[in-house]
């Protein structure tokens, strides 16, 4: 079986201050986007890592993972593709140089630097027998949807999930649903929801892991805290 994961780190990072971006800060010690390469690259059931970035810095990042990745004895390709203007077009760019005989995709954001081995085993067994999952967790707060300045409708929370990366999926459903999605002009932030859109299902588990998503100030101070507090549990 073939599995390529897909890293998605074309953002521009503007909601974290400072000339460089939040993918390239450094989180102890190494650059943010290295932490998130390291599951991928090390697990024995992947292939290939494709990583999306903006043109003008696949080569900066080259010369990062030279300098932070070992690559004595790895087997494993990494690729770099440019990517576009909005998420779903970079992955895009990247499932189209999958290579053809790709079983399996994981498609993940390339600021969330926590995802474990165990998450990654789990996730794609869930998507051999049923070909699309996602890791997800309940909401904790109360969401409610609002008209203007006033609340419209309290939703169930029992109903709704926080929906994670990485996303799963059997590569041909992935890369036909994506065409269409992109033939039709349909965009979505999530890659799972391309899938929904055209009726298929996906199945997901509930990720307990403190699988956070880098998006600003604060949660790179937690990013740090998470990382202080797993040392201490190592020690």
């Amino acid at each position: 079986m073939k599995t390529v994961a897909i890293i998605t780190a074309g953002g521009m990072g503007l909601r974290l201050p400072g000339e460089v971006k939040k993918q390239f800060r450094i989180l102890d010690g190494k650059p943010l986007l290295i932490h998130t390469l390291e599951p991928f690259l090390k697990h024995p059931k992947i292939n290939e890592v494709i990583v999306t970035l903006p043109q003008e810095d696949i080569e900066h990042f080259k010369a990062l993972t030279a300098e932070f990745i070992k690559t004595k004895g790895r087997k494993k390709a990494l690729t770099f593709c440019p990517g576009g203007r909005q998420r779903q077009d970079s992955v895009f760019e990247a499932l189209k140089i999958c290579p053809a005989n790709t079983d399996i995709v994981l498609i993940h954001d390339g600021v969330r630097p926590f995802v474990t081995a165990t998450l990654i085993d789990e996730l794609l067994s869930l998507a051999l027998d049923f070909g699309a999952a996602i890791p997800a967790a309940p909401v904790k707060n109360t969401i409610k949807t609002v008209n203007g300045k006033l609340i419209d409708h309290t939703l169930r929370r029992d109903k709704l999930l926080n929906a994670f990366t990485p996303q799963v999926f059997g590569f041909p459903l992935i890369l036909k649903c994506y065409q269409r999605a992109m033939t039709e002009g349909y965009y979505s932030t999530d890659d799972a929801a391309i899938l929904e859109h055209y009726g298929y299902s996906v199945h997901y588990l509930h990720d307990s892991s403190p699988n956070l998503k880098i998006t600003d100030e604060f949660d790179f101070f937690i990013a740090e805290q998470i990382i202080r507090f797993n040392a201490i549990k190592k020690d």
